[in-house]
């Protein structure tokens, strides 16, 4: 789900992804289009309070930074822009 457009364009999402997922593509679940590239976003782990040992971090949908995906239309301006 796209829950926030950013001040620079890229998408605020809540895509379940790790920090070995960066790069990878971003597809439309309905559609099957090509939406963007995941770049970044929250930690994937915190600490439990009660046990203080790493556990994997839970965001709801309008909880948390979420992750960031940089739409393909920015992409290719950018590139059309560098030549």
């Amino acid at each position: 789900v796209v829950r926030t457009i950013l001040a620079n364009n890229n998408l605020g999402s809540n895509l379940d992804v790790f920090s070995g997922n960066s790069g990878s593509p971003v597809f439309d679940r309905g559609s099957g289009k090509f939406v963007g590239l995941f770049v970044g976003g929250e930690s994937d782990f915190e600490n439990d309070a009660k046990t203080e040992q790493a556990v994997m971090k839970r965001c709801p949908d309008t909880g948390c930074g979420g992750e960031i995906v940089i739409p393909i239309k920015k992409i290719i301006e950018d590139m059309a822009n560098q030549q």
